[in-house]
């Protein structure tokens, strides 16, 4: 609750001059799983609550093929936590597109995501999509880092912990493709993980 109170005050980089809200994350404190999203959208930046509108639906199907359920009504009464690579909203462009936030702003944002994934010491890190991916793996093409497992070292107040980070696509990719194909998507992720799983 204190990381997440001093997140929501944070005017490190020119985001803050636009939100509504600081979407730090949800779920339980104590999650075996935690999800990174890239950034919110201006659902989740209108309530403050990480993945929800379409992205949340199609995120949540995935979620129903492990038997785990997120009630968007309540997000923090869940198995795992989703927490954002970047925590604000980062805008439209003229043309109302949505823009994604430099490397830089992700790097800003960066020690927000550890300390969580610090605090948390969940037993695997899914990353979900670009922004995540970068913060937590770096450098190199997203394309080539979907589906492998990395072991990653998230800095904390004693000493730092290893941490497996596996990257998936961002349900994202579906609602701005129009593409409805939520289950060819959970199904996917779901074999990925478990491929994951059994090395």
């Amino acid at each position: 609750k204190e990381l997440k109170a001093a997140c929501s005050t944070c005017t490190e980089c020119g985001l803050h001059k636009k939100r509504h809200n600081v979407v730090f994350g949800s779920g339980n404190p104590n999650a075996r799983i935690l999800f990174v999203n890239d950034f919110p959208n201006y659902i989740d930046d209108k309530y403050g609550v990480p993945m929800l509108g379409d992205d949340g639906r199609i995120f949540n199907a995935m979620l129903s093929t492990f038997g785990i359920t997120r009630n968007q009504d309540m997000p923090d009464e869940c198995e795992i936590f989703v927490a954002n690579a970047v925590m604000c909203h980062p805008g439209r462009g003229r043309e109302g597109q949505i823009l994604e936030p430099s490397k830089r702003t992700i790097n800003t944002c960066k020690h927000w995501l550890e300390e969580t994934i610090y605090a948390i010491d969940p037993i695997v890190v899914v990353a979900m999509g670009k922004a995540a991916s970068i913060s937590l793996v770096g450098s190199g093409a997203v394309t080539q880092n979907i589906g492998s497992l990395h072991i990653v070292d998230i800095p904390g107040v004693f000493k730092p912990i290893r941490v497996p980070v596996v990257v998936i696509p961002n349900p994202a990719f579906l609602v701005r493709d129009n593409n409805n194909d939520s289950n060819g998507y959970s199904a996917w992720t779901k074999w990925t993980l478990q491929e994951l799983y059994r090395q």
